[in-house]
């Protein structure tokens, strides 16, 4: 329940315990609970509640109790969201009146043709042909994260089918390979993108086409300071992502802040914090890389 009043101080009389209606009314059709007095008079009523047919619609504009309408609104939105997501969705992996399933969206996003996989492809060419061991990798390192696990600790946790895992050969192989490729000994020029922030850039390109391009109506985003404790020992400085300490974890880590659609959590972009950025400079590439891309390096214009 929500009270809106232009001056509080106006209606709540302090001398009178009023702190929950509940107590005095029950809730009406129409959503209208008070009969017209001022607070303060509602408030000195008698605890008896009065018949519904006695309630009438407020004239004085300036008071108004509203019931569930946050759970009202964030039902509408998550309807928006999902409602778009099926449609674009459908749009965008071309399955035709068929609505997409959790895993054709996995795919489009991690799947042999995503751009996720053809960057490491390109990047790092050993990857070719090996999509398999790109999936039991990346997937190794998302379960590890998500448990805070080791990779011998996962093989242990009876719950983990130990045949989904990467081997620790493989692991050991495929961070070896992404740490490589950052290496400054591997660089021609240190104008190079590096390696993490092109992985990012294809990550962002496909969630935009999935959950953002075409949406219309209200757009309401939660943007979120992600803290990553991983660190890769002995990279390139000037190219890695910005290393701080995470006071209330203790542990030092990076930074990735991740934009999702507030009701439906589908993600709209990620930008981790480099070595001169900002929270703030990182936001804002979050936003102008999901929503306005044409801006360019400016601020984003969103209206």
């Amino acid at each position: 329940m929500a009270l809106q009043f232009d001056d509080p101080s106006a209606y709540y009389s302090p001398s009178h315990d009023c702190t929950d209606l509940n107590d005095v009314y029950e809730p009406a059709a129409n959503g209208i609970l008070l009969r017209g007095e001022p607070v303060d008079e509602v408030c000195r009523l008698p605890q008896s509640a009065p018949k519904v047919s006695e309630w009438r619609p407020l004239a004085d504009k300036t008071v108004s109790i509203t019931v569930d309408r946050a759970r009202e609104k964030g039902c509408d939105q998550a309807q928006h969201e999902i409602d778009f997501i099926k449609k674009n969705a459908k749009l965008v992996m071309g399955t035709g009146d068929d609505v997409p399933t959790m895993n054709d969206i996995l795919n489009q996003i991690f799947g042999e043709h995503s751009r996720l996989y053809r960057t490491f492809v390109d990047e790092i060419p050993v990857f070719d042909g090996k999509h398999k061991f790109f999936l039991r990798c990346m997937g190794t390192f998302f379960l590890s994260c998500a448990m805070d696990f080791t990779l011998k600790e996962l093989t242990e946790f009876t719950l983990v089918p130990v045949d989904i895992l990467a081997s620790k050969e493989d692991y050991s192989y495929f961070w070896k390979l992404l740490h490589d490729k950052d290496d400054s000994k591997n660089r021609t020029s240190r104008s190079d993108v590096p390696f993490w922030r092109n992985v990012e850039s294809a990550l962002n390109k496909c969630v935009r086409e999935l959950f953002v391009t075409g949406m219309e109506g209200k757009v309401q985003v939660t943007i979120d300071d992600d803290k990553v404790h991983y660190h890769l020992a002995r990279m390139m400085e000037a190219h890695e992502p910005k290393l701080v300490q995470h006071v209330r974890d203790n542990r030092r880590g990076f930074v990735i802040d991740t934009g999702v659609l507030t009701v439906s959590g589908a993600p709209v972009g990620f930008s981790a914090q480099g070595k001169n950025d900002s929270t703030t400079t990182s936001a804002k590439r979050l936003i102008r890389t999901a929503f306005a891309p044409a801006d360019g390096g400016s601020d984003p214009r969103l209206f």
